[in-house]
């Protein structure tokens, strides 16, 4: 009689909300209002624009709590029955999107993500005493950028196809290998991955069982229980490219498309990871992650004597890759002294101007040029960007003094951090 009193005790306390269950990944009504009237009061309107059921991107056993961390914040908050209790004092958010979550000898951490036009590698947990996160310093192959799939398997965390943004002002930088953090140690090791048909860099999503990272064309499921992985191509599931995340929940991610209204469920598309996983697991690959090795590990005469050979020419290449990198710089001096006439000194005549970059642009056709479409028609194109950026900026300043009005920079319309120029015709 007393194992089954307490056996329907259990059942009415996990019914009830009282006991966590780790596994859920869904808030209550009142715990998404709570949680957005706290984003609301320090940001307005934008918590209407956070997505919250992102599944173990957000949702995190600590113990036998479970702990909420809307992805972009600094919020930390513990779900108990209908409730959202808010645990942090932070004021400073936004540093770390696409960051990895997870839980260490009952502590709450952060790894990595992107924020203020930085891709961070940052290792950060969550300290209950002064109820702020606080930064955990790791030594050894420390990877430059986290952004990619994170997981974590007893005491180790794996990071792989890690991309830093170039913040469309440079191309972004794709990381090949592979890493993995000894939480006991917190030491970073380095490790090759061989396998190119797992590089799949984008946005990583997490479910209970499953890591999903999205790429344009094909997506990446990894198992970490099995240490295997799968590689789907979009289309043969019904979508290109994620336009926009309605929820995970448990291994299920509903998706919009792109095409349709984020308002509507024309397009939503639902992936069962577990259904596609199976589907696939006949070509279920194990990931492989080959260390580098030390100096001091055994290697064969053979490598030792390729290894002294690549080694060796390392500083010729340097030598006449410096030698080169001079000459060039010259050749570009001289190309730049005869294409631009001098246009680069402070005393370029105004008659000149009038007569060759301003007609140039007054004939361009164009009301709104590209910074790159101006370049050409500067004729400057051809220079290093530092370079072209410094003429650029001369020769429009002698362009408005001598015809003000004529050439305006705008931002776009479409990214804020880029900029068009406004040609008008007097």
């Amino acid at each position: 009689m007393t194992a089954f009193f307490k056996k329907c005790t259990i059942i009415f306390l996990i019914t009830n909300g009282f006991i966590n269950v780790t596994k859920a990944q869904k808030l209550t009504s009142k715990q998404e209002t709570a949680i957005r009237q706290t984003i609301h009061n320090q940001y307005g309107e934008v918590d209407k624009t956070i997505k919250l059921e992102v599944g173990k991107g957000s949702f995190c056993a600590v113990g036998k709590d479970t702990f909420f961390n809307p992805i972009g914040f600094h919020y930390v908050f513990k779900l108990e029955s209908d409730s959202a209790k808010r645990l942090d004092c932070c004021v400073w958010h936004g540093g770390n999107f696409r960051r990895f979550i997870f839980s260490y000898q009952d502590a709450l951490y952060a790894l990595g993500g992107y924020g203020f036009f930085t891709t961070n590698n940052n290792l950060e947990y969550f300290n209950p005493q002064i109820k702020e996160w606080t930064y955990s310093p790791t030594n050894g192959n420390v990877p430059p950028f986290i952004a990619g799939l994170c997981f974590k398997i007893n005491d180790h965390v794996y990071s792989i196809n890690n991309i830093k943004g170039g913040n469309a002002t440079s191309p972004s930088l794709k990381d090949t290998l592979g890493y993995k953090l000894n939480l006991k140690t917190m030491t970073w090791e380095c490790y090759v991955q061989p396998d190119s048909s797992a590089r799949v860099y984008g946005v990583s999503l997490y479910t209970n069982d499953y890591c999903f990272q999205y790429g344009m064309f094909q997506s990446l499921i990894f198992k970490p229980t099995e240490f295997k992985y799968v590689v789907i191509r979009n289309e043969d599931y019904g979508f290109n490219d994620i336009d926009y995340l309605k929820s995970i929940n448990d291994n299920t991610i509903l998706i919009k498309t792109n095409g349709g209204s984020s308002l509507i469920d024309t397009f939503v598309v639902r992936l069962n990871l577990d259904i596609i996983w199976k589907k696939n697991s006949a070509n279920a690959k194990q990931l492989q992650l080959l260390p580098i090795l030390k100096p001091t590990e055994s290697l064969s005469y053979t490598a030792w004597l390729l290894a002294f050979v690549i080694l060796g020419s390392i500083p010729m290449m340097a030598y006449y890759y410096k030698k080169r990198k001079k000459s060039i710089a010259i050749l570009n001096e001289i190309v730049d002294s005869e294409t631009t006439q001098k246009l680069e000194t402070d005393d370029i005549p105004a008659e000149e101007l009038k007569s060759d970059l301003y007609k140039a642009i007054l004939n361009c056709g164009k009301l709104h040029v590209s910074t790159e479409e101006l370049d050409e028609l500067l004729a400057i194109s051809h220079l290093e960007p530092d370079s072209k950026k410094l003429k650029r900026h001369r020769l429009l300043n002698k362009i408005e003094k001598n015809h003000p009005g004529f050439i305006v920079r705008v931002k776009d319309q479409i990214d804020k951090r880029q900029f068009s120029y406004k040609i008008t015709r007097l």
